[in-house]
């Protein structure tokens, strides 16, 4: 336990040193103003960035990137990892009822695996009063909020994306919205890939819906984030063949659910959620449903990630996640497992170094009470 105690203090140490010198917030061109609907509801798309990506032959760009041994993470060519503090909000006083991430070049157009580019991932945090992450408070350790400089017990996790993009609704079920208020402060933690010959400049965009905080009939959701390594890095070995991973929490929030989502890398074939096995959800994956999840003839250049990332000419990725059906209902002290599917043989793995790539298996839900 003391070589432990040890180990979770140079970690703590180590993060500090790297994020004070990285995570201040990345300037952003002037945005365009929101423009309002029909029943309140405005809608404002955000650019964060650019953020440039390295090529496929050059070294990731992870700050101080002698510290990240530390943690168990790998610097791969053609990737950057970035957390921006105090990144902008789309409203000071408000519920966001919808959120949907992109990945854009400055012209505008789409940043696509077809072009090359991948949103790796996207986490978006929120700071202020009353905010807590549901399942990783207790935590004596979250590295997604050291990456912020914050802490579980004032930061939560309220929004996330993969390359598939799934959408949040927050209104499926009636007038609902996560709250933000006026001293409250947005984080993100960006990586980002490239699998061209030549560096990019992109910006992760983030698309709000959201309704004014005095709007009529409004009520607050909490985020709940499940994960097989949570508050940890949430990427975990991945395995040979058909296999499961899973991830538990025992609940400290009763609601009802309005929106739920689940995200997995390739190899991955669906995401189920059970409430003390009883199964509310199961969210499936497509495979290259548009031109641009599928890889171009002949691949990248011919290039692989970081000296083995296999991604051959016209090979299929993950386009898109179902959602969770409304209306199931969960209660402090009910516990929640997680479980995500892989199947080699009927989806690739991605490889790296001659071994498979790590792969995640998480989900937000979102509960209304």
């Amino acid at each position: 336990m003391r070589h432990r105690g040890r180990r979770i203090v140079l970690i703590l140490a180590a993060l500090t040193a790297l994020l004070a010198a990285s995570a201040a917030c990345t300037r952003r061109p002037s945005q365009p103003p929101p423009v309002s609907g029909g029943t309140g509801v405005q809608t404002k798309k955000i650019r964060y960035g650019p953020f440039n990506v390295p090529n496929i032959n050059a070294p990731g760009q992870f700050a101080n990137a002698w510290a990240l041994p530390l943690v168990g993470i790998q610097v791969e060519n053609g990737m950057v990892s970035k957390p921006v503090q105090n990144a902008e909000k789309p409203c000071q006083d408000c519920y966001l009822t919808g959120m949907k991430a992109g990945l854009e070049f400055a012209d505008g157009s789409e940043a696509t695996i077809s072009r090359g580019l991948w949103l790796h991932h996207m986490v978006a945090l929120a700071s202020g009063n009353g905010k807590k992450d549901a399942t990783c408070a207790n935590s004596a350790l979250s590295l997604p909020h050291i990456s912020v400089m914050a802490s579980p017990n004032n930061t939560e996790r309220f929004f996330a994306s993969g390359n598939e993009r799934t959408p949040i609704d927050l209104t499926r079920t009636g007038s609902y919205g996560y709250r933000v208020n006026p001293a409250d402060k947005f984080h993100l933690l960006v990586e980002l890939m490239n699998l061209n010959t030549t560096d990019a400049d992109v910006y992760l965009t983030v698309e709000y819906k959201f309704v004014n905080g005095n709007a009529a009939g409004y009520r607050p959701v909490t985020p709940v984030w499940l994960d097989v390594a949570n508050c940890w890095t949430s990427e975990v070995p991945a395995q040979a063949g058909q296999y499961q991973l899973n991830g538990t929490w025992t609940s400290t929030v009763t609601g009802t659910l309005v929106d739920g989502m689940g995200h997995l890398h390739d190899g991955g074939t669906h995401l189920t959620y059970d409430n003390g096995g009883q199964q509310f959800c199961d969210t499936r994956a497509s495979y290259g449903t548009t031109p641009d999840y599928v890889d171009p003839p002949g691949g990248m250049a011919g290039m692989d990630h970081g000296d083995g990332m296999d991604h051959g000419g016209g090979a299929t990725h993950i386009s898109e996640m179902t959602k969770c059906p409304t209306g199931s209902s969960l209660r402090s002290g009910d516990v929640l497992r997680l479980t995500g599917y892989y199947d080699d043989a009927v989806h690739n793995e991605m490889s790296h170094n001659g071994r498979l790539h790590p792969v995640m298996a998480l989900g937000l839900l979102y509960y209304a009470q």
